[in-house]
C-alpha cells in the first residue's frame, strides 16, 4: 500500500491532536470524533484508490512494453526475411527471351 502524502499526514495528525486535546480538557468530543473518523476514513480511501490506480498503470505499462518488444522482434525478423529474399532474387539469372 502506498504511503500518505505530507498534507494527508498533517491533516490526520491535526485531527487526532485536536481530539486528544479536547478529551484532555474534559470537553465532549463525540461530534468531533465522528467527524475525525470520517476524515481519516476518507484519507484511507484516497490512499487505497491511489494504490489501485498506480497498480493498474504498472500492469498496463508492463503489458504494453511486452507487446512492443514482441512487435519489434517480429518486424526485425520480417526485415531479415525480406533481405534474404532480395539477395536470392538478385543472384538469380534473368529469364532469357525466346
Amino acid at each position: 500500500m502506498n504511503k500518505l502524502t505530507l498534507p494527508q499526514a498533517i491533516l490526520g495528525s491535526v485531527v487526532l491532536l485536536v481530539i486528544g486535546a479536547l478529551t484532555f480538557a474534559g470537553k465532549d468530543t463525540a461530534a468531533l470524533v465522528t467527524s475525525g473518523v470520517a476524515i481519516l476514513s476518507a484519507l484511507g480511501l484516497i490512499v487505497k484508490q491511489n494504490a489501485e490506480t498506480q497498480s493498474t498503470a504498472q500492469q498496463v505499462q508492463q503489458q504494453t512494453n511486452g507487446n512492443t518488444k514482441e512487435l519489434v522482434q517480429l518486424i526485425s525478423k520480417q526485415q531479415d526475411q525480406i533481405l534474404e529474399m532480395a539477395h536470392k532474387m538478385a543472384e538469380m539469372m534473368p529469364a532469357s527471351k525466346p
